[in-house]
């Protein structure tokens, strides 16, 4: 709205300067068509591309503020989520972001209960403009219908030879045509009586058929309703009308003939002193008040004709007036991930960084739809672990972000997400991003390789377990030593899934998981604890499962005849109406599938066994980030304590039960095979263990 009022009133004033300047000066046509183009910026709400001469640059760039004037209903307001003290332990952080959220979830309910829905002020002028342009369009309308009513009662024919039908009318005060779909002539009794007055009166108003200003007359009452707050719009219209007499008188006098321009202007005056047009009538008139009939008679006598020059600076001047408000501001091609000052870090953190946070841009302005005015990253703090080598490592960085909303009323924050001075910051349900890189000096340079993007709540839980933090101190430390493990050892893992792999199958049901989250409403997107993009499916055999993956991931043991078939669980088959083989996966909201689980379940005797054929696939920043943490840590674990080839085996036993699990790599998948029996039936168990992995070799 605000762009349409901006760029019509820009228009105006350049039509009305432009009229001014050169009144007299070029053919009243002309002066009359200029009208066209602000009819037309009227009538059209938007705008055609982007220039760098749109008047609308100098709007984009001023900040329009939208306060809130009030709240209805029961639903929340923005709160934010107050940020830990920076200056506590990472761990201490953590527990007081959660105290933060309970106390935010608290706020968040209270305010529902007390405030309910925010009514932000560009609401309200909305609204206000919608009522004024329902109100005026109706009053235009009820003049019209009584106009047209009072000269049907008061209308005699008049026989003439033309091609509209012509009426006496007392109703009309002066001679006009009036009707949109069906145009009539109507004259007044006076010029009914005078037989030139007449025949001016009706070649003027034939004038006025012919140039269709019935029809404009339509669209100015139009343009009125849209833009009835807009004093200039008013101003437009009443100088229109006049144009259009100007362009119409002289147009009549060359039907009429040179030897009549005199008595033609003698009718205008006669004419003039019978009576005035409603100006909110949609009827084309010969009538004016005192300034327009004066300007009239002049303008006859005077003649104007227009000059090359003045045609072409005319049309040079009109051309960049419609360049500047019929075109939109010139668009950057996105918001620039910027660094704020005062940040040191190495080229490859800082890029690093800017990727992560690219990626969280384009997540709130595609997908969300939200507008980003400005991505900051506002600090790339190293983390000290002790990882280091004597010439590599992995090195950690809490990564603080702020993406500036344009209209932050309107931002859902799910997921725990918060808001700073309007602002969405890094911190979430959970925690804020680290960033893990690895890097190796090789005396004359140093490399850089981004090894994996997590969060402050998966390093505690996966890392800050009791043997991790006897044997490394700190979860942190224990994640960076394990993935410097992992990383160095690399090649010794499987690869990952590329995109086309896949069917189209994974793809169409990673849509429909997140297009029903997106159908969530506000409040179930806050509340809910489901992952969006979490899918999975059940299948009756592993042969099915592959199918539908589009993917081939050997399983001997879906074949061996010494297995009895179980269910995913492994259990035997039916058990629970478990599935036989049931595959999940997780995708991003653009479509990456970052990683695949597939399971099933057999049984041999009294021992349970189950298969899981762990897949990954590089995250949309390049490496794997939290989603698919169970499936990377795995993979980590096995790359960091296996020996050559072999496969590793895990020994872990309680009062009830013994297992071991083995992990083995070939292909694209991590597997993991778990045999579980009871502590009476160890040599079995490892007996069948090692006949299970025999199957793989």
């Amino acid at each position: 709205m605000i762009e349409w009022a901006v760029t019509s009133s820009v228009l105006i004033l350049v039509v009305l300067v432009l009229r001014r300047l050169l009144m007299g000066k070029i053919s009243l046509r002309l002066q009359y068509g200029l009208w066209a183009l602000v009819l037309l910026r009227l009538l059209v709400p938007v705008s055609f591309g982007t220039t760098a001469v749109s008047i609308l640059n100098l709007v984009e760039n001023t900040a329009i503020s939208n306060p809130v004037v009030g709240y209805v209903g029961g639903h929340t307001i923005q709160l934010s989520i107050s940020e830990p003290d920076p200056t506590l332990p990472l761990e201490e952080q953590q527990k007081q972001y959660e105290e933060n959220l309970e106390h935010w979830q608290a706020a968040m309910d209270a305010d529902r209960a007390e405030n309910g829905t925010p009514i932000p002020l560009g609401t309200v002028l909305l609204g206000v403009w919608a009522a004024g342009a329902v109100g005026v369009g109706l009053w235009l309308s009820w003049v019209n219908v009584c106009f047209a009513r009072k000269l049907r009662r008061s209308r005699k024919p008049l026989e003439t030879d033309g091609p509209l039908p012509v009426y006496v009318a007392g109703a009309a005060q002066t001679p006009c045509l009036f009707g949109l779909f069906y145009p009539c002539v109507y004259v007044t009794e006076e010029a009914a009586a005078n037989e030139t007055i007449l025949r001016h009166s009706l070649v003027h108003e034939l004038t006025h058929y012919r140039h269709k200003d019935h029809i404009w007359a339509a669209m100015r009452g139009l343009c009125l309703a849209l833009h009835w707050y807009n004093p200039l719009v008013w101003l437009a219209a009443a100088l229109s009308r006049r144009d259009e007499e100007l362009c119409c008188d002289e147009a009549t006098v060359r039907s009429l003939g040179e030897e009549e321009r005199a008595a033609y202007g003698r009718t205008l005056l006669a004419v003039t002193c019978q009576g005035r047009v409603n100006p909110l009538l949609i009827a084309t008139s010969m009538t004016g008040s005192g300034n327009g009939i004066k300007e009239r008679i002049v303008l006859l006598a005077k003649r104007p004709k227009t000059a090359l020059y003045t045609l072409t600076a005319v049309i040079l001047i009109a051309a960049i007036a419609v360049g500047c408000t019929f075109t939109g501001a010139e668009k950057e091609d996105g918001v620039t991930v910027t660094l704020a000052e005062g940040i040191e870090a190495p080229q490859a953190v800082s890029d690093y960084a800017r990727e992560y946070v690219e990626e969280q841009l384009s997540f709130y302005t595609e997908k969300e739809g939200y507008e980003i005015t400005k991505a900051e990253i506002v600090g790339l703090t190293a983390i000290s672990t002790g990882s280091a080598a004597e010439n590599s490592g992995v090195s950690m960085y809490l990564l603080e972000y702020r993406l500036k909303a344009a209209h932050p009323e309107e931002v859902v924050l799910a997921g725990g997400m918060t808001m700073e001075d309007g602002a969405i910051t890094e911190w979430g349900s959970a925690g804020q991003p680290y960033l893990l890189l690895g890097w190796a000096d090789s005396g004359e340079e140093t490399t850089w390789e981004p090894l994996q993007t997590t969060h402050t709540l998966p390093i505690e839980e996966n890392y800050g377990t009791p043997e991790m933090l006897e044997e490394y101190g700190d979860a942190y430390t224990a994640m960076a030593v394990e993935l410097y493990r992992s990383w160095r050892n690399s090649k010794k893992g499987p690869e990952p899934f590329s995109a086309d792999m896949l069917s189209q199958g994974v793809y169409d049901a990673l849509a429909r998981e997140w297009d029903a989250y997106n159908q969530l409403s506000k409040e179930a997107r806050l509340l809910s604890s489901h992952i969006p993009g979490s899918c999975d499916a059940d299948f009756d055999d592993w042969a099915s499962c592959e199918k539908f993956l589009g993917l081939s991931i050997p399983n001997p043991l879906e074949d061996s005849s010494w297995l009895e078939k179980g269910t995913y669980v492994g259990m035997p088959e039916g058990f629970r109406d478990a599935p036989r083989v049931r595959a999940s996966w997780y995708g991003s909201w653009n479509g990456h599938v970052e990683w695949i689980s597939v399971q099933s379940g057999y049984q041999s005797g009294d021992l349970r066994i189950t298969l899981d054929a762990m897949l990954y696939g590089d995250s949309p920043i390049g490496k794997p980030t939290d989603s698919g943490w169970s499936v990377e840590l795995a993979r980590q674990s096995y790359l960091a304590d296996q020996t050559g080839d072999a496969p590793l085996i895990v020994k872990d036993e309680g009062e009830q039960y013994v297992s071991l699990t083995a992990y083995l790599a070939q292909g694209h998948a991590l597997y993991r095979l778990d045999v579980i029996g009871t502590p009476d039936v160890q040599g079995e168990l490892q007996e069948t263990m090692e006949r299970a992995l025999d199957c793989f070799f």
